[in-house]
């Protein structure tokens, strides 16, 4: 089942390059995607069945932390895919991609969630780092699938800065393998993170705590934490929008399941989590203070979503900082950001294209100019600056609570101070985007397809249903996840 997951995305992306027509790319994409996540279903269950899945003399893996951050991929992607094909119907005919540039992006696209995939299924965190680099690699070519100036530049500066973070990961990951040697590992065990954690006890301090600062800042580039976070709202801006909703929906929870992977290592090795926990919440309040001073200014929509998702990663990486329940609270987190962000880049998509502008204060009267996606992206914004009954509500709330029941007093307090900063910052833009009256000279609308319409209300219900009632088995999934973080 793990060899299958790795080969679907590959054998999917050759298929791309062999489909004439971009009509049969798209539905294609769409199959392909469907089949992932299928797979990826079929595993999670045997996961919670079982307790985990082993292939390749454990060098593939599978446990509760990989199969929910498993789940998130394929299903986004699965959503995205669908999406991706009326995005792209409805781009004006200059950009509108022809059936060359579809198979690009079909191969582009299923590598790139094939890398994802191996991610979360590497055992060994020597490979886990080469595919979380080979995600930049695939990655970077579909932000400039239009190539203009500003796409190309983006590009450029998300290939530089990450790969520069990357390097630091690789670092610390081989003062991490150096310290595991010393403390009896040895072969292949000495990258496995099963062995890792077997011999963590045992290792030297010094050595572990300097690799986990490297780790937490080269991955944390990836994650898009503060100060390491200049990439990401020029690439989500000038990618396309199915591109920018697998960004922020999945990829940055990638890399911090790489951050993760660490944590009960140097927990073990520094004597317990407080250590480790400092760090975590330290980049991540900082995050949260610098997206909280530039969603105040933002006037570009997609640019606003990037800044809440720099916001988004730093209240995971909070959460994570703050012992076992914060670690649950910011699994929670992770699930309720990926669905809502996601909502938010489809809705804004077709937003620029229906107004062709992504200035927000030439976007107005969007609900009635377009229902479906002007009151999608309202409640959407809504629901990521935490009101209530939203799920980021409840997560946030739950977060807030760890710190407070931990004694973090001012962590709780900078939390608090940050989020409502980004409340009243990302709420006037939204309430003048969706009301009043739409320009009177925009044409009709195509009408938008029943699954559009479905897929957007489904995304709502859910982000809405969860902030109200959390499901046993939801629970239980983020309770299993959290004790391999904290109690491996």
């Amino acid at each position: 089942m793990l060899w299958a997951l790795a080969a679907v995305p590959l054998m999917a992306a050759l298929v791309c390059l062999l489909i004439p027509r971009r009509s049969a790319v798209f539905t294609w994409v769409i199959l392909g995607s469907a089949a992932e996540t299928a797979l990826a279903a079929a595993a999670v269950s045997a996961v919670y069945r079982r307790g985990g899945l082993e292939a390749c003399f454990g060098h593939l893996a599978l446990d509760a932390l990989s199969a929910f951050h498993l789940c998130l991929v394929t299903g986004i992607f699965l959503f995205s895919s669908i999406y991706a094909r009326d995005y792209f119907d409805h781009e004006d005919s200059d950009r509108s991609l022809d059936d060359r540039e579809a198979r690009k992006f079909g191969a582009l696209w299923f590598s790139f969630l094939g890398s994802m995939v191996g991610v979360l299924i590497f055992n060994n965190v020597g490979l886990m780092w080469v595919a979380l680099e080979s995600t930049t690699l695939a990655s970077a070519f579909l932000i400039c699938l239009h190539a203009d100036r500003l796409s190309v530049e983006a590009a450029w500066k998300y290939l530089i800065i990450c790969s520069a973070g990357i390097v630091l990961g690789l670092l610390g990951t081989v003062f991490i393998y150096g310290a595991s040697v010393a403390a009896g590992a040895s072969g292949e065990g000495a990258l496995q993170w099963t062995s890792l954690v077997t011999h963590a006890g045992q290792m030297d301090p010094g050595l572990v705590k300097i690799g986990f600062v490297l780790i937490v800042v080269g991955y944390g580039t990836k994650v898009g934490l503060a100060p390491m976070h200049a990439w990401l709202p020029d690439a989500h801006s000038q990618a396309p929008t199915p591109v920018s909703a697998v960004f922020s929906g999945v990829l940055l929870n990638c890399a911090a399941y790489c951050i993760c992977r660490f944590l009960p290592i140097v927990s073990a090795a520094a004597g317990g989590p407080e250590w480790g926990g400092r760090i975590l919440t330290g980049f991540g309040l900082a995050s949260m203070m610098v997206a909280a001073v530039f969603v105040l200014i933002q006037r570009d929509v997609k640019r606003l979503l990037a800044y809440s998702s720099v916001e988004h990663m730093g209240i995971i990486t909070v959460g994570l900082g703050l012992g076992p329940a914060g670690c649950a609270a910011a699994l929670y987190h992770t699930l309720n950001h990926s669905v809502s962000k996601t909502l938010a880049f489809f809705c804004a998509g077709r937003l620029v294209q229906r107004y062709g502008t992504r200035n927000m204060a030439g976007i107005v009267g969007s609900a009635a100019a377009c229902p479906t996606w002007g009151t999608g992206l309202f409640t959407a914004i809504l629901i990521l600056i935490g009101c209530a009954p939203g799920a980021i509500f409840m997560s946030e709330f739950l977060i807030v609570r760890a710190g407070i029941a931990g004694g973090h007093m001012i962590v709780s307090a900078i939390f608090i101070a940050s989020i409502a900063v980004v409340f009243c910052g990302a709420l006037r833009p939204a309430i003048v985007m969706a009301a009043g009256d739409p320009p009177p000279r925009m044409e009709p609308p195509r009408p938008e397809t029943v699954g559009a319409r479905w897929l957007a209300a489904a995304m709502i219900a859910w982000l809405i249903f969860t902030g109200v009632w959390m499901p046993p088995w939801l629970s239980s999934a983020f309770d299993r996840a959290a004790r391999l973080i904290t109690d491996p």
